[in-house]
């Protein structure tokens, strides 16, 4: 079964032809620039827009497009990981031979100077390579905590309080319609047969 935004059966060339620019306008699409594209009028590009859905059909190739996104910042995000990963491993491993080195110095000859690492350098270079192999493999690199009002963990209830102002919102509203005489509301069109046959 091919994919929503590719031609349907039966659909002509040229809504197809129109169909793509429209998707290809991403969230600047409109009919209107459209019809203006492919010369054609509103009234038709209307019509071809009802007849071949391409409202549902232009959101498929949106959110298509945005799971290939992230899937390469997944990608790339998880490859980035493995390189700080690899560097922080890297940067313990020289921490570590230099600490190995003023050991056997201190035992053997104390009096020999062991590179330019200050004690001091190596605690940052280790403190620098753990902190950035916790970040690459998604590990907090500190602890916070956050208290409510009695000590214990703060709550937050962020959907119950949009839903209080949605209603808040929506209140004169649904009052305006009752007054109207207004029962239900239809968001979407019903779709149509082409007069044109949709070519």
């Amino acid at each position: 079964m091919s994919d929503v935004w590719e031609k349907r059966p039966g659909e002509g060339e040229r809504a197809f032809a129109a169909f793509t620019i429209y998707r290809n306008l991403g969230p600047q699409r409109s009919l209107s620039k459209v019809a203006q594209a492919v010369a054609k009028s509103l009234p038709l590009m209307k019509r071809w827009s009802r007849r071949w859905r391409w409202s549902v059909r232009a959101s498929a190739w949106d959110a298509h497009l945005h799971k290939v996104d992230d899937n390469e910042r997944r990608r790339a995000v998880k490859d980035a990981c493995a390189r700080h990963v690899n560097l922080a491993q890297a940067l313990q491993h020289r921490v570590t031979l230099q600490l190995k080195a003023l050991q056997e110095r201190d035992k053997r000859q104390p009096e020999v100077p062991v590179q330019d690492l200050t004690a001091g350098d190596m605690a940052r270079w280790l403190e620098t390579g753990v902190r950035i192999e916790r970040l690459g493999l998604g590990l907090p690199t500190s602890n916070h905590s956050v208290e409510g009002p009695d000590g214990g963990p703060l709550q937050v209830d962020a959907i119950q309080g949009a839903r209080k102002r949605l209603r808040e919102k929506l209140r004169p509203l649904a009052a305006e319609a009752a007054a109207a005489g207004v029962v239900a509301v239809v968001t979407a069109e019903p779709e149509t047969p082409d007069d044109e046959g949709g070519s």
